[in-house]
């Protein structure tokens, strides 16, 4: 879908929405020298740079051996005002040679750093600066979480698409299901007690390759409030007292690679792996990268009329 479109679609209904970074994994490629400053520290020790602090979590050491060469050692990023911005995991492995991870801490990526003419950003664009202190390239994105976030419950709509074979065709990873035949990759989960079960359950959609695309909906008000605590996420989307539903994709290294490479043939810039952290801080770069996956993963086709609808039009109201 291109972004004209997709702009239309969600500027036809009145709703509130958000494209949300919810996960972010990024594999750098390793100094040896940054390593081997590392394992110097112990627990707990605090290294200074412009504007944070490394803290080390875990020196690779037990207490009891602690003349042994480490392999892996953990470190926190703490922002000079606090602010917990994520753990890395340095390695010394064959596994791992000259590779580090860095993963977003999920607090980060809902906290609001400033705003521009686009509106607010979170504390995930402080990440570009600390990889220029630590002389870190990047290598790939490793795994991230796209969330649409919408104030209304989107499930009644998909799940009746689902029932309607009379008049739509399913299409899942890119293969027509027929009528009778197992929906492959899918599942609903129910929340129950003893005496009640849940209304609307939580749809899980995956492929059978290993590390493809998949995706999870369900109500992200009720796992706030029920579960996580995590009240940050309400008070960033700026729902008021609406509900709050969740259709979030999770894509890893290759499929990352395949869109970039699509959308980089068109905006340049939006095809290098350098440019992630800033890409994701953009609406229109998350949006596409959602519709890109889901797209992938399931749409409806009306057997009467050919017309194509979509993950986001039923999460937009737009049929």
């Amino acid at each position: 879908m291109k972004i004209t479109a997709i702009k239309h679609v969600l500027t036809m209904k009145a709703l509130k929405y958000n494209f949300n970074v919810d996960k972010l994994r990024i594999c750098y490629k390793q100094p040896q020298q940054l390593y081997d400053r590392l394992k110097g520290y112990n627990n707990g020790d605090y290294i200074q740079f412009d504007c944070f602090s490394l803290v080390i979590t875990d020196n690779g050491r037990p207490q009891e051996e602690t003349t042994k060469e480490p392999t892996k050692i953990k470190a926190n990023v703490v922002l000079d005002d606090g602010t917990l911005l994520g753990e890395f995991v340095f390695n010394d492995s064959a596994k791992y040679e000259g590779k580090c991870f860095f993963s977003v801490d999920n607090h980060a990526l809902y906290k609001e750093s400033g705003r521009n003419e686009r509106g607010k950003y979170s504390y995930m664009c402080h990440l570009d600066w600390v990889e220029q202190h630590l002389h870190l390239d990047k290598n790939n994105l490793t795994e991230c979480e796209i969330a649409l976030d919408v104030n209304f419950n989107p499930l009644p709509q998909l799940l009746k698409l689902i029932r309607n074979t009379s008049s739509y065709d399913m299409i899942v990873s890119g293969k027509k299901v027929a009528d009778d035949e197992r929906i492959a990759g899918y599942g609903e989960y129910f929340v129950r007690t003893r005496t009640k079960r849940k209304r609307y359950p939580t749809i899980y959609m995956s492929q059978r390759k290993a590390d493809s695309p998949s995706i999870k909906i369900y109500d992200k008000l009720a796992e706030i409030t029920e579960e996580s605590g995590k009240d940050y996420v309400i008070a960033w989307n700026e729902f008021g007292n609406s509900p709050l539903w969740r259709l979030e994709i999770t894509i890893k290294n290759e499929d990352f690679k395949a869109f970039q490479e699509r959308v980089g043939k068109n905006i340049e810039e939006w095809g290098t792996i350098e440019s992630v952290v800033v890409l994701l801080g953009m609406e229109q770069f998350r949006t596409l990268l959602w519709v890109y996956i889901a797209d992938r993963l399931i749409y409806f086709r009306n057997k009467h009329t050919d017309e194509v609808i979509s993950l986001l039009d039923i999460a937009t109201k737009s049929i």
